[in-house]
């Protein structure tokens, strides 16, 4: 067997977060348009805001705990080959009498430098992560940690000052929580102390036109319990929008059904049972305090914001984030022709133009979208490479996306070779969108995938298309033998007109 030699790029960095309830690595590659795309990743729970809680210090057994993940990471950041690394501290080392202590056995037992990160940086970062690969404008987001939360107003998708509180899942949990499931007197008591602690701080509300946008681990997980309940079809919860209204439905369930079961709650991840009541309690009192009727879930948060912050970049638009994740997801695969990926969407535009010309917005920025990734399915099978490119769409993580957009995508993908995939399935996604103008864009990008096959590759995207009451001519060099057996029907019943493709005429 030949050796296999994986080297990490250049442009690949690791940072470190050291947490109140746990520490995480996570290894990027920093790709064109600015994504972070993730290497390799691990996390360690530690659980530090427990004794920074009841002693201020950190134990002998906690350091040691810590400094043991820490040599994990560093052996990981090695063997990935990531050039450089950042590790930051918050919480429950701040608040800690000791936690310099730790800071400089990092330093001297591993050569870890560790930045002890003021809440205010822990706000930035986390709200420039945390919005940044979200389709969000104004609003409030607020990031719940074990030991803290940070709520940070936005505008203009640029973060404003945080309001630190010391409102993290754990600490509250440890605090408050004693039974499982709690009593009625635990959950009052804990409402009541998150209550007047928000009273203090009086946060903004949200106007008619923001949103509230909810990162860390806690809310993460609240959502991935919802899905599961809901059976939602799409996996990660990245721009998962958890209703007020559901996010209530699942505080009644976490404080009136024990946790630690044999039948653990689906979606639950073991290492929250012990913190996810304190926090759901807190989200919700967050929520209340700011008028949110749901939270927009971000799967980004510090880690992410300190990524892009080192590239001393200003959050771009959310289109701008949307085309860099097309082009990001596209460039992975090398069944991914570099011209056909530019020519196809050019093709597929003026088709849309003549044929399709008052087609909704999000209709007429999904097929050029589509008809870049449409590509990515033959790394699978060529076959089958529209139903594949589909369901890597649906199970891949693409900034700037909201759900909705990444299921009109997917749907459009499906349908260019499957014109049975049932669309009353993806209907609640799609509201305000006629299936109509789905099945004819579907149409559109299967003709521009079979044209870019035929026109001739050098030069500009070359032909016309003549729309009649009866007809539809399409007029190209490379045209000249094509049948376009599988699609012509379709065409016909849906636009209403026959489809007619033939070169030019001589002279």
């Amino acid at each position: 067997m030949l050796p296999l030699t994986v080297k990490a790029p250049a442009d690949s960095l690791a940072v470190i977060d050291i947490g109140s309830n746990s520490a995480r690595l996570v290894i990027y590659r920093r790709e064109a348009g600015g994504q972070l795309r993730i290497l390799g990743s691990a996390r360690q729970s530690l659980g530090l805001v427990r004794e920074v809680d009841r002693t201020r210090r950190l134990s002998t057994k906690a350091m040691a705990t810590t400094i043991r993940a820490l040599a994990d990471f560093r052996s990981m950041v090695r063997a990935y080959g990531a050039p450089r690394l950042f590790a930051v501290a918050t919480a429950a080392m701040r608040e800690a009498d000791n936690g310099h202590e730790l800071i400089s056995r990092a330093r001297l037992e591993l050569g870890l430098r560790i930045d002890l990160i003021d809440a205010g940086k822990e706000g930035y970062y986390g709200a420039m992560g945390g919005i940044r690969a979200l389709p969000v404008k104004d609003g409030i987001v607020f990031d719940l940690g074990g030991g803290s939360v940070q709520v940070v107003p936005f505008q203009d998708r640029q973060p404003g000052i945080a309001s630190s509180l010391p409102l993290g899942s754990l600490r509250l949990s440890e605090a408050f929580i004693r039974h499982d499931p709690p009593s009625k007197r635990e959950v009052r008591t804990l409402r009541d102390y998150v209550q007047r602690t928000l009273d203090e701080v009086r946060l903004p509300r949200l106007k008619s036109n923001q949103v509230l946008v909810g990162v860390g681990g806690t809310i993460r997980n609240l959502a991935k319990v919802d899905a599961r309940l809901l059976e939602f079809p799409i996996a990660r919860v990245h721009g998962y929008r958890l209703s007020r209204d559901r996010l209530g439905k699942l505080v009644h369930l976490l404080c009136s059904k024990p946790i630690r079961s044999a039948k653990p709650l689906a979606g639950l991840s073991r290492e929250r049972e012990e913190s996810i009541v304190g926090g759901a309690l807190a989200i919700e009192a967050i929520a209340d305090a700011v008028g949110g009727h749901d939270i927009v879930v971000s799967g980004h948060g510090v880690r992410e914001g300190l990524g892009h912050s080192l590239a001393r970049e200003e959050l771009p638009s959310a289109e701008t984030v949307r085309d860099a994740a097309v082009a990001s997801l596209a460039a992975r695969f090398n069944t991914c022709d570099p011209e056909w990926a530019k020519r196809r969407p050019e093709i597929a535009a003026k088709l849309q133009h003549a044929l399709q010309p008052r087609a909704h917005p999000e209709i007429k920025t999904a097929v050029e979208q589509a008809a870049i990734l449409v590509d990515i399915g033959r790394s699978v099978d060529f076959f089958d490479r529209y139903a594949h490119a589909a369901a890597m769409v649906m199970n891949t993580e693409l900034d700037g996306f909201s759900h909705s957009q990444i299921v009109l995508l997917s749907t459009i993908i499906a349908r260019a070779r499957d014109e049975d995939a049932d669309l009353h399935l993806v209907a609640p996604f799609l509201r305000g969108i006629e299936h109509a103008e789905i099945k004819r864009a579907a149409i559109l990008l299967r003709l521009a995938d079979d044209m870019v096959q035929r026109l001739p590759r050098k030069g500009p995207v070359a032909f016309e298309c003549r729309v009649g009451r009866r007809d539809a001519h399409i007029v190209g060099h490379g045209l000249e033998g094509w049948t376009p057996h599988g699609i012509a029907s379709r065409f016909e019943r849906e636009f209403e007109r026959r489809l007619i493709v033939r070169a030019p005429a001589a002279g």
